[in-house]
């Protein structure tokens, strides 16, 4: 309510208030039969009136009073008007930022799922790396035992090595040293080619060096022995100091002498002496060994081995293959093979 319509409204009050007082006032005057009623009348009136004064300047001093409240309340009115609007901008501020803040955490909880993929894809990884990391354990030590092993083996092997290398600077020589021997070996052998050519009607390969280190010479049975004999004449002996001076130049092999027969059987005039092939191919290779030890090859260094006709050069089927098989060979045999030279 406004200032001017509350004065209004109060103004209308005192003219109804003064209209009572007048109905009151003819009320009294026609009941009053007296002077003394009217004058006890007009006390009342008077008295009356003055309530009636009082009772306005009360309701003015009210009125002034709801007049200040009133401007007080228009201006908090106001105030409030200002901090509804404020308050309003506020509400719109706050929900602007809800609506960001709503927008970002969509934006949170899509990134916060994918997170979750990816941290499942990474424990999932995890797991299987973990899984490979043992299986790489057990691998590892798997590993490590034959590396164990491996090194035994090579801590071994090099022991056996140096054991070897240390055996082998024992007999080591100089390139020098044994080119001079192998050259005096094969003079050797060339010489005793040349004179056992001299010996013999045919000129044929008669020493022979092997790929494995070993050298052989063939005798055959026309230049040593009568056929059906084992007894060496002094020409065989002649023959046998030949292959002595030759052996000279191998001071460290070892000799095999083997008696070789063709396959034909002992004549029956011999048979005693010589039952079968196997005891006249012996008889024989012991004779050389005989005689090769008195012209001064140690015996330790040769053995005598009768094979028969076990071993042919050729297939028989003349005389001529037949007294090709009938020989003796000297097999000799160096301390090492070659390679390990």
């Amino acid at each position: 309510m406004s200032a001017k319509a509350f004065a209004i409204l109060m103004t209308l009050l005192a003219i109804a208030l003064g209209s009572w007082s007048g109905y009151q006032y003819n009320q009294s005057v026609a009941r009053a039969d007296t002077l003394d009623e009217l004058r006890q009348a007009n006390a009342e009136l008077t008295t009356a009136n003055r309530q009636q004064e009082r009772d306005l300047d009360r309701l003015r001093a009210e009125r002034d009073r709801l007049v200040a409240q009133l401007d007080d309340l228009s201006a908090e009115q106001s105030d409030i008007a200002g901090s509804l609007t404020a308050l309003e901008q506020q509400v719109l501020d706050l929900t602007a930022e809800r609506d960001e803040l709503a927008t970002e955490l969509a934006d949170t909880t899509g990134q916060q799922e994918t997170l979750d993929g990816d941290l499942a894809s990474v424990r999932a990884e995890r797991d299987e790396l973990l899984a490979e990391r043992d299986e790489l354990h057990v691998v590892l030590d798997e590993r490590e035992a034959e590396l164990a092993a491996l090194d035994a083996e090579l801590a071994e092997r090099e022991s056996s090595l140096e054991q070897t290398q240390a055996r082998l600077s024992g007999r080591e020589e100089t390139m020098e040293e044994l080119e001079s021997r192998l050259t005096r070996e094969q003079q050797a052998l060339d010489d005793l080619q040349s004179r056992l050519n001299l010996a013999e009607e045919e000129r044929q390969q008669l020493v022979d060096q092997r790929h494995n280190g070993q050298t052989l010479i063939q005798l055959p049975e026309r230049i040593l022995f009568p056929t059906g004999s084992a007894t060496l004449n002094e020409e065989s002996v002649q023959v046998l100091r030949e292959v002595a001076v030759a052996l000279e130049s191998f001071p460290d092999y070892t000799l095999s002498v083997v008696g070789h027969s063709d396959t034909r059987s002992i004549s029956s005039s011999l048979q005693a002496q010589y039952p079968t092939n196997w005891e006249l191919s012996a008889a024989r290779a012991s004779a050389a060994v005989r005689v090769l030890a008195s012209l001064g090859i140690s015996e330790q260094r040769m053995k005598a081995t009768g094979v028969a006709a076990t071993q042919p050069l050729v297939e028989e089927v003349d005389a001529a293959s037949r007294q090709q098989n009938r020989r003796i060979e000297i097999i000799l045999e160096p301390p090492l093979p070659v390679e390990t030279l």
